[in-house]
């Protein structure tokens, strides 16, 4: 093969491979937080193909718009007498503080959940408290499951 189609195919391959990641796909009944060279930029809403700028633009957050469910495991420890698992059924109200207010919100309400369990509260009321405190992450609970395991 000649010298001239050998570099121009090295040149196209290299090309694909960066534009490629370029393309991200949003799927509907979600959004997405894009960030320009670690700075917000905007938030996509709309379903469809969007293109980034490689290396520049990245997206950092896929968040439903509809509700949806975690599921966190509790296991045994010190005042828990019993693992459990949780399951969060959680609705975005403000995007922007769900992705910036804490490295991981649902963990966050999850590390309040184990401490109150710790302190032997009832689940009730554990329930009333988290439905204030998840506001400042951006989102509601609008339910929260408790399940023993054995």
């Amino acid at each position: 093969m000649p010298p001239a189609i050998t570099i121009t195919l090295i040149f196209v391959g290299l090309a694909l491979l960066i534009t490629l990641p370029s393309f991200q796909i949003i799927k509907e009944n979600e959004m997405a937080i894009v960030e320009r060279l670690g700075k917000y930029q905007k938030t996509i809403t709309e379903p469809g193909i969007h293109v980034m700028m490689p290396f520049i633009e990245r997206i950092i957050e896929r968040i439903p718009t509809k509700p949806f469910y975690v599921t966190k495991k509790i296991k045994k420890q010190e005042n828990i007498n019993q693992s459990l698992m949780i399951t969060y059924k959680i609705n975005v109200f403000d995007e922007m503080l769900y992705t910036y207010s804490a490295i991981d919100c649902v963990m966050e309400v999850h590390k309040f959940v184990i401490e109150a369990l710790k302190e032997q509260m009832d689940p009730n009321d554990i329930t009333d408290q988290l439905l204030t405190y998840t506001k400042q992450f951006g989102f509601d609970l609008l339910e929260i499951n408790y399940d023993n395991q054995k």
